[in-house]
């Protein structure tokens, strides 16, 4: 490969180098100057998470040549980071939360920037379109928004405060501890580790989405020089034969439809890995992937489940092409059906969707070849899971390897799986005795990283004049695509028991499906099973209240659950702890000004404009999984550390677990370090799903703080010589109630039970009463006895263009009970970044298979995620008046991740429904075409109603 000298000035430093012709200016930053605030999300210059300035105008960089920039002078953020309005952006995004992940923080502070200094006071408008060509998975843009119409203001634009109760830290909105680094672009994402040594791995991939493998010929690819290794299942034998199949974190027996770490005779899906090569750099290991000649021979591709479970249709695995089928039912649904004066019939489907992180996944191993031990950086929501799984694949003992988070750039769900690649990539490092590299590529991750949802419900409902749903039978069907992963029934599984959502059902019947097809794997996605099942029952909730001619609120007011009727069995699974659903959706109608609305909305309708109001009530389970796991050691400063196996990827679990133990201990947040997501420092962890973390790893750090809160008191009160129960810990000291004159601080408290260095035998000084051990750490593992229910209420406002099938949303309002809030900032950044999610999986997102089972949407160009403007200008996010706590833990908490997603999705579904007039959506996502075509037909009912029926 030719090399071009170039001389550039990044950064004001001028630097001359030889690169290769095809070096993009995003790797030149990165690999050769090692500038790794400039990030690369989609490599096609949709995302804009590797902008740079070059010769002062904004350049996406992951779309230009290092040689083009020859004679120029580049910025990055790390060259502007310190420039006053820069500095001015960090401290606005900082007070307004206007980042999580971090990711594609960088590139947008420098879009922003540049705005700001060709405006002074941009308008709202003109920010939106500034940054139109930035994508942000985990904000949702409402506070990136603010932040860019702070930073205009001098930054003088507040945030709402709310207070904590007095003395508590739970409740106040601390800014996030997480923030400072990210915003100078020092985040540590899994393609910015280096290792000396490095080397970089590409997969080879199926082309075919079912085919038999005749001959894979690496012959090639191994006689080119630069090859280092290059292997196919062969070479492994039946070392790394599967993937586990039974349960996420451990081993067992594998199923039938188990995926292969490298498919061995046949492929199942279009990406699934054949091969691997290993070279010095990424662009040698994609050169050497070209080599590799794969012969098939095809096989009748089955893309749907219809035919899937068609007679005669080609078995995807020895044992069928249904996974499983799970059942559930209360009441008599036959004699409820029956009886009902109405009855009504319907199939709802909702599309299949990707998680879509900005940041794709990523994995570097290295294998000491001294210790013989396995160190492993991944990308992934499950850092003990991983480890589980290397354990058993690469047969290493459970000390012989750790697994490290590094930052995550977004995870939803696509990160719950234990990966091919991260199996490959270990098995490379301890092969190669050198660190090993692989990072996905967006056209990879829509390909071969797991999707979500794709689920069909055909439902049978019974009500009477009044709009009570007295009788529900659903048979719903989820697309598992090819394999069957560790968590392929997960959508299958939850969607059964959310079917009746929040109301008063009495007799409900479930058969759910999980069908294979010769699709990407399915696995859990952001509002799993929820967010579907919810769609459902708030589509058939307004289609009852228009067919009777009642308001949809006044239906869900007499359906939803009362207080007094809670907990519920549901009698498909699942338990409601607590609530008020009929007060709070009052509450979200009384904020909202519903009837104003209605009243605005006859008004704009005579005036021929298309304006539709949605509601939505949701229930979500959170906090699933058995158990969470915490350790804290008081150092002898008084300074706190804390690890937990909570796997952050944008959530602020620093901020708001050190939170949790700054309220238990009164030790300032600054003063503790919290590690996360490092299975060295927790043995045990199940990590970040299910809206767990608050409730589960929350929990943990509280119960771990009380015991050593207890442990200090017996030590404090031994060196105040007065008795623990006349103790009060207050400021970080304790003191005798009613007596401050004589104090114990926490590094007091820590020193008097370590050990004390001596030459002599005088043996160590005495320990107080109950205490047994020298040091001040514990460790808690939380098992929890139920799993808290969180719900809320949305209503979206949208205006539909006809012509164009165009949605914009005009507000959308969120009131939701999740129980106590750690922090109201970070509670509110979630939500919108859940909203968001709910926008695309309404209006926009959907992974589409060809007649030949390949997917059309393989590029951010194809497959559409929500920009800023697509999200409701006015946006807003309210807490319920009297939170009702759960039992389940001793805050009170209820998680809050998920349930965003679950209520937008339906509300901003049922809002494009009452705009267009039509029963008809009973699919999503709701795209311009799809609405174009319902429009049309409303159009054509008004005109001729008599020959529209036929």
């Amino acid at each position: 490969m030719s090399e071009h000298r170039i001389t550039v000035t990044v950064n004001g430093v001028v630097r001359t180098l030889s690169v290769p012709a095809r070096l993009k200016l995003s790797d030149f930053l990165r690999d050769r100057l090692d500038l790794t605030a400039t990030h690369v999300g989609c490599e096609h210059g949709r995302c804009g998470s590797c902008m740079v300035r070059v010769d002062g105008e904004p350049v996406l960089s992951c779309l230009r040549l290092a040689v083009q920039v020859d004679g120029a002078a580049v910025e990055t953020l790390e060259g502007i980071a310190d420039s006053d309005a820069v500095v001015t952006l960090q401290q606005a995004f900082h007070q307004q939360h206007g980042l999580q992940c971090g990711f594609c923080t960088p590139g947008v502070l420098l879009t922003a920037s540049g705005l700001l200094e060709r405006s002074a006071q941009p308008t709202r408008e003109e920010i939106v379109t500034a940054l139109g060509g930035h994508l942000c998975r985990c904000t949702g843009y409402v506070n990136i928004l603010r932040a860019v119409e702070a930073a205009a203001n001098g930054g003088n634009r507040d945030k709402d405060e709310h207070a904590a109760p007095p003395g508590r830290m739970l409740g106040a909105p601390l800014r996030r501890r997480e923030d400072p680094r990210l915003l100078r672009g020092d985040g540590r994402y899994v393609a910015d580790i280096r290792r000396h040594g490095l080397l970089h791995a590409a997969v080879v991939r199926s082309t075919l989405a079912h085919a038999v493998i005749r001959t894979i010929d690496l012959s090639a690819a191994r006689a080119d020089p630069r090859a280092i290794a290059v292997l196919s299942a062969a070479d492994f034998g039946e070392e790394l034969a599967f993937l586990p199949s039974n349960g996420p974190f451990g081993p067992g027996p594998q199923l039938p439809s188990a995926q292969p770490v490298l498919a061995r005779d046949r492929v199942r899906y279009f990406g699934e890995p054949v091969a691997i090569v290993v070279a010095s750099d990424r662009y040698a290991a994609e050169d050497l992937a070209a080599l590799v000649h794969i012969e098939y021979a095809p096989l009748d591709v089955v893309r749907d489940t219809d035919q899937s479970t068609e007679d005669g249709c080609i078995a995807i695995h020895e044992d069928g092409n249904v996974h499983q089928i799970f059942q559930a039912a209360r009441g008599d649904v036959e004699a409820g059906l029956a009886q009902a004066p109405y009855q009504m019939r319907e199939t709802f489907t909702i599309g299949r969707q990707a998680g879509g992180p900005m940041e794709t996944r990523g994995v570097v191993a290295e294998w000491d070849t001294v210790a013989e031990r396995l160190t492993v950086w991944t990308s992934t929501q499950v850092p003990h899971g991983v480890k589980a799984v290397l354990c058993t694949t690469l047969g290493l003992d459970a000390e012989s390897v750790r697994v490290i988070l590094p930052d995550v750039g977004g995870g939803f769900g696509s990160k719950l799986q234990t990966y091919p690649e991260e199996v490959l990539v270990g098995w490379l490092a301890r092969e190669l005795r050198r660190p090993v590299s692989w990072i996905e590529d967006r056209i990879e991750h829509l390909t071969a990283t797991t999707h979500g949802r794709d689920q069909t419900h055909d439902v049978e409902v019974g009500y009477d004049n009044q709009g009570n749903i007295l009788a529900i039978r659903s048979r719903l069907v989820t697309d598992a695509g090819a394999y069957g992963l560790a968590f392929v029934n997960t959508e299958a599984m939850v969607a059964l028991g959310a079917v009746p959502g929040p109301y008063r059902i009495p007799h409900v019947e479930v058969s759910s499906a999980s069908v294979f097809t010769n699709k990407t794997p399915n696995s859990p996605f952001r509002g799993v099973g929820q967010a579907p099942a919810s769609f459902v029952i708030e589509r058939i909730i307004d289609i009852v209240a228009h067919r009777l001619g009642l308001d949809p609120a006044e239906v869900r007011l007499r359906n939803a659950l009362g207080p007094d009727e809670l907990p519920f069995d549901t009698g498909l699974g699942s338990v409601y702890d607590s609530g008020d659903y009929p007060g709070l959706l009052r509450q979200a109608l009384d904020v909202a000004g519903y009837q104003q609305l209605r009243d605005d909305q006859r008004r704009l309708r005579a005036a021929g404009r298309r304006v539709g109001i949605g509601l939505a009530l949701f229930v979500e389970g959170t906090g699933h999984g058995s158990y969470e796991v915490a350790r804290v050691r008081i150092n002898e400063q008084g300074h706190a550390h804390l690890a937990s196996a909570a796997a952050p990827s944008g959530q602020g679990h620093q901020t708001i677990l050190s939170q949790i133990l700054a309220d238990e201990l009164h030790i300032p947040p600054e003063q503790i370090t919290v590690s996360l997501g490092d299975t060295d420092e927790v043995r045990w962890g199940i990590g970040t799903l299910a809206s767990r973390t608050a409730v589960q790893a929350g929990t943990a750090v509280r119960l771990v703080g009380v015991e050593i809160r207890e442990r200090a008191a017996r030590i404090a009160a031994f060196l105040l010589e007065a008795a623990v129960d006349d103790l009060v810990l207050e400021d970080g000291v304790f003191h005798v109630v009613g007596d401050i004159s004589r104090v114990v601080s926490w590094a007091e408290v820590a020193q008097a039970v370590a050990p004390v260095v001596s030459m002599m035998p005088a043996g160590p000084p005495p320990l107080p009463e109950g205490v047994s051990e020298r040091g001040l750490e514990a460790t808690h593992v939380f098992e929890t006895a139920g799993f808290p229910t969180a719900y809320g209420a949305h209503v979206s406002v949208v205006e539909v263009d006809a012509e164009t099938g165009v949605v914009t949303l005009l507000r959308h309002l969120v009131v939701d009970d999740c129980g106590t809030v750690i922090n109201p900032l970070l509670l509110e950044g979630q939500i919108h970044g859940g909203t968001a999610f709910g926008v695309g999986g309404a209006l926009l997102e959907e992974i589409v298979y060809d007649e030949k089972g390949i997917p059309r949407g393989s590029t951010l160009q194809d497959y559409l995620h929500p920009g800023p403007a697509n999200i409701a200008r006015d946006t807003q996010v309210h807490h319920v008046h009297e939170p009702v706590l759960t039992p389940w833990n001793p805050d009170g908490i209820k998680g809050v991740g998920e349930g965003s997603t679950i209520g937008s999705t339906s509300a901003i579904a049922n809002a494009v429904a009452d705009a267009i007039g039509v029963e008809a959506v009973t699919m999503i996502p709701l795209t311009p075409e799809r609405v174009r075509a319902h429009a049309a037909a409303h159009e054509r009912v008004e005109a001729d109603p008599i020959g529209a029926r036929g």
